[in-house]
């Protein structure tokens, strides 16, 4: 039984997939699916945090979120919303790792190719650090 499930989220289609995924794992049981969101910048965490920013970055956040989210609340599954700051990778395990999650679920592939390919995809990166099981969902 899963009681505190971390979904990396990007806006992508992948991670709908992944919350999509988070869903059936958790499916009529008590648990919290954490939607994680990473800003990589000082700029993009002050102008996409969950309680702030404005304009056509406010309304690129809420996008991004509100996708995943919806997901989650049709099937009556209980969600936070975390936004934080810094590299992906590093947050996201760390902040499973604060909430004693049972589980990371990540999309396959939020970038485009040509950065996957220079940079080695965050999922990649989940599993090489990560201590708890991570589920890739492609």
């Amino acid at each position: 039984m899963y009681k505190q499930i971390v979904v990396a989220i990007d806006g992508s289609e992948n991670a709908i997939r992944a919350a999509k995924e988070a869903a059936k794992l958790v499916h009529n049981q008590p648990a919290t699916i954490n939607l994680v969101y990473v800003a990589e910048t000082d700029e993009e965490f002050a102008t996409k945090s969950y309680s702030g920013g404005s304009g056509l970055q406010e309304i690129e956040r809420r996008r991004k979120i509100a996708n995943v989210e919806t997901v989650l609340k049709q099937q009556n599954i209980h969600c936070q919303i975390v936004i934080l700051q810094g590299d992906p990778v590093t947050e996201i395990i760390r902040y499973a790792d604060e909430k004693e999650a049972d589980m990371i679920v990540v999309g396959h592939r939020g970038m485009n190719g040509l950065r996957a390919l220079v940079l080695g995809s965050t999922s990649k990166k989940i599993v090489k650090h990560a201590t708890l099981p991570v589920l890739i969902v492609k």
